[in-house]
């Protein structure tokens, strides 16, 4: 024992005015005299501090360091308790007192002992932030598993009573990090690891007689075992929890409406995962597994940049950690009175569909043939009043009937808006309760009418990103649903919108964009028999580029089919083509056709016009222009102009664009301003290119 103990001791002692002996005891760290019945040291107080220090006492039992329980108790009885007169506020801790602890804050406790220098002691306990504890073998372990310490234990179990606690191992080499070995008459380690595979040599943490700190050490196994010591594992140690790795997918072009955030998540041996995503800080919801996929509904921040990050938390049921993702930057635009649709009726009448987004309500901007423009509110005309949200969907049956898909803003239901003669008699119900079914649905819809007749609309699950179609076979308002990724054998989620087109046999071809990769995905009934496939036009076409916002698509004259959309990393624009509908698809970059390089924001419209000449209609990313780039014979020979300057206006425009052809042949384009929302009208009455503009806000009032 250290001259300063003695003196430590001593000066406590006279203090207390109560005799003391000291005795060596052979086989044991040391041993001391039992006091007398009924005495507890008072301590001089210690100042408060966060940083540790050692506060002498005097046990209640002859050693306490080896006492066994039943000498614990006995004291207990006859009135000892080594109470302290002062204690530094602990600091929090992963772990609580007596409860479950990962075994790397077992060692992170121990190794705080190490790097403070605590000395041995069996008379002085030490207080820092893991609390109050005796300063030798077995208080360290006791400190190291957290246990509940306090006078009535002399601030720690012993060798003793620490099996208490703990379940005794078959064999050293069942050890782990965070263990104990014990000889239970004298001494007791902790366990970090072995030095070599064959477990010969064990690195240990301890507390190990007067004169020493705290400190790492070995221990060889042969050592041990003559020793006496036996292995023990803390009844409420877990294994810890590797911190998982995580990120967040890069969001595919301008974010709008309804979209799917997704991220990859991985974690370290058998742990469940759960990851919560957050826009600009806000939580906007969270998965599970390894691919997690939330919904995010974009209008309820303002258009401009974002950031998206993820938090994922791995958990072994006993233990868990959490690794924050890198974040990455999205772009959002949602604009009020969105232009998405447009449709020539029997009669020649243009109809323009839109949402206002001040009420929700669906509007219907139109001109008779050879007549003027106007405008009416068709939730008005419907009699209802709920909102809708997305950009709406129409069609034209083949009895004259017009049927707008929108979706209601509070559940995603889908809705239809239906003029069954074409007489402008309007009526309003749910699909989603037409053909039973309560999911919700996300993004906007696109709508078909197929060779015989009957009306199929495409969406987007909310929940999981699945396409489904909700279909009215016969056109006499029986409807029915089904989900096509089921159908056609494939679960990953869908991005964007979709676009869908009947080709010369009948067949359906719906198009979307997979959200995880950005890759162009068919889903296809060849012959229009309800038997649907799927496969990747970008694999088919060979090509890995990324799609960015939602395809649009066109059959031309000749039967061939053609998607459009934009490039995720330059905003070219892109043509997905299969020529004669027999399943060989190729790809051409039209901006490098055309013979220009600047990007393209929002998606592309397109039309194929009643020569044969295809038209796609983009929105230049730098400065708004509308821009056409055209193949005038349908012949794959493209040219690029601005419809701003040939239509002779300067203002940009701001969203996408929407277009249809009369049963004249002429070609309307639809945009909106950005500052004012004003419906634009950018048109070719003859197809002769010569192009005209006008405002149709302020002709219809809405």
């Amino acid at each position: 024992m250290s001259s300063r103990t003695v003196r430590r001791l001593a000066v406590v002692s006279a203090a207390m005015a109560l005799p003391m002996a000291l005795t060596l005891s052979l086989g044991a760290e040391y041993a001391f005299a039992a006091p007398v019945a009924g005495g507890a040291a008072t301590p001089q107080a210690a100042p408060v501090s966060t940083k540790g220090y050692s506060t002498a006492f005097t046990p209640t039992v002859q050693n306490p360091t080896t006492a066994t329980a039943s000498e614990l108790a006995a004291a207990a009885k006859s009135g000892g308790a080594a109470q302290p007169q002062l204690r530094a506020n602990a600091l929090a801790a992963a772990s609580s007192v007596g409860g479950t602890i990962t075994r790397d804050e077992i060692l992170s406790r121990a190794q705080s002992w190490v790097n403070e220098g605590v000395d041995y002691s069996q008379t002085a306990y030490w207080t820092d932030s893991n609390g109050t504890y005796r300063q030798d073998c077995s208080g360290f372990v006791s400190m190291a598993w957290h246990l509940s310490a306090s006078g009535a234990n002399n601030w720690g179990e012993t060798t003793y009573t620490l099996p208490n606690f703990a379940t005794q191992l078959g064999s050293y080499d069942d050890l782990q990090p965070g263990d104990m070995i014990d000889n239970i008459t004298t001494h007791v380690v902790l366990f970090k690891s072995w030095t070599d595979s064959s477990h010969t040599v064990a690195n240990v943490m301890e507390e190990a007689h007067t004169g020493t700190q705290a400190r790492n050490s070995t221990r060889t196994r042969d050592e041990l075992s003559s020793g006496g010591f036996k292995p023990f594992r803390y009844n409420n140690a877990v294994n810890s929890v590797a911190a998982p790795s995580v990120s967040v997918n890069q969001p595919v072009g301008d974010q709008s409406g309804t979209v799917f955030l997704s991220g990859s998540a991985s974690g370290s041996g058998s742990v469940s995962l759960s990851t919560q995503f957050f826009v600009d800080g806000k939580a906007v919801g969270s998965d599970t597994g390894n691919n997690p996929v939330v919904t995010w509904d974009t209008t309820t921040v303002p258009g401009g940049t974002h950031q998206i990050t993820a938090v994922t938390t791995a958990s072994n049921g006993s233990a868990s950690t959490s690794t924050t993702s890198a974040a990455v930057t999205t772009s959002v635009e949602n604009y009020s009175m969105l232009t998405s649709s447009a449709i020539t009726d029997k009669t020649g009448t243009v109809h323009v569909f839109r949402i206002n987004q001040s009420n929700g309500h669906l509007t219907d901007s139109y001109r008779p043939k050879g007549g003027a423009w106007a405008a009416q509110d068709l939730n008005t005309k419907a009699g209802y009043t709920y909102a809708q949200a997305g950009a709406p969907a129409a069609v034209v049956d083949t009895k004259g009937g017009i049927h707008v898909f929108t979706r209601k803003a509070d559940d995603g239901q889908l809705l239809e808006t239906v003029d069954y003669q074409g007489n402008n008699t309007w009526a309003e119900e749910s699909l989603s309760i037409r053909a039973n079914y309560t999911y919700a649905m996300s993004d906007s819809p696109a709508a078909v009418v197929d060779s015989k007749g009957g009306i199929h609309v495409y969406t987007h699950k909310a929940n999981d990103g699945g396409l489904l179609e909700t279909v009215d076979y016969n056109n006499d308002n029986n409807w029915a649903e089904q989900n096509l990724s089921n159908r056609a054998g494939y679960t990953y989620p869908m991005g964007g919108s979709p676009a869908a087109v009947v080709d010369t046999k009948g067949g359906i071809h719906v198009f979307t964009r997979k959200a995880d990769d950005g890759n162009l995905l068919e889903t296809v009934d060849y012959q229009g028999n309800n038997t649907w496939a799927e496969e990747s036009l970008s694999n088919r076409a060979n090509y890995t580029y990324a799609m960015s916002d939602s395809p649009a698509a066109v059959v031309d004259s000749k039967g061939g089919i053609h998607v459009y959309t934009h490039k995720a990393n330059d905003g070219g624009l892109l043509e997905t083509v299969d020529y004669n509908n027999d399943n060989n698809w190729a790809e051409q970059n039209l901006s490098n056709r055309a013979g220009y390089t600047y990007p393209m924001g929002g998606s592309p419209a397109a039309v194929v016009d009643t020569k044969g000449g295809i038209h796609v209609f983009t929105r230049k990313a730098d400065d708004g222009n509308l821009l056409e780039t055209v193949d005038y014979q349908g012949n794959n020979t493209w040219a690029e102009e601005s419809l701003n300057n040939r239509a002779n206006y300067t203002y940009a425009m701001t969203g996408s664009a929407a277009t249809t052809v009369d049963t004249t042949g002429g070609i309307h384009v639809f945009t909106q301003k950005p500052n004012d929302r004003d419906l634009i009208e950018t048109v070719d009455y003859n197809n002769d290119n010569n192009w005209a503009e006008q405002g149709l806000t302020n002709q219809t009032g809405l």
